[in-house]
């Protein structure tokens, strides 16, 4: 059988899947509410970009710069080489 789901012809055919919109943190300078709940001023989130640009123009919030992730601490860390002693040598 055949299926007109794959055409070009029907909805532009096949789409690559859209990649996640990228993220930006933004401090909250008035309340809004977000996902159903009220956010308060001082708050800091992370949104989609084309939510803070919006946020931004609205005085609503403003860029937030997040510190870095720590670096993963590992267990098997190069440890100082252990001295020879006059016999060893």
């Amino acid at each position: 059988m055949l299926s007109a789901e794959t055409s070009a012809l029907v909805a532009g055919g096949m789409r690559a899947p859209a990649a996640a919109a990228p993220r930006v943190a933004v401090r909250v300078l008035r309340p809004f509410m977000w996902a159903g709940k009220r956010v308060e001023p001082g708050a800091v989130l992370e949104v989609e970009r084309h939510l803070a640009s919006e946020l931004v123009n609205a005085n609503k919030a403003e860029r937030a710069v997040l510190p870095p992730p720590a670096a993963p601490t590992s267990t098997t860390a190069a440890k100082p080489a252990k001295e020879k002693t006059r016999a060893e040598q």
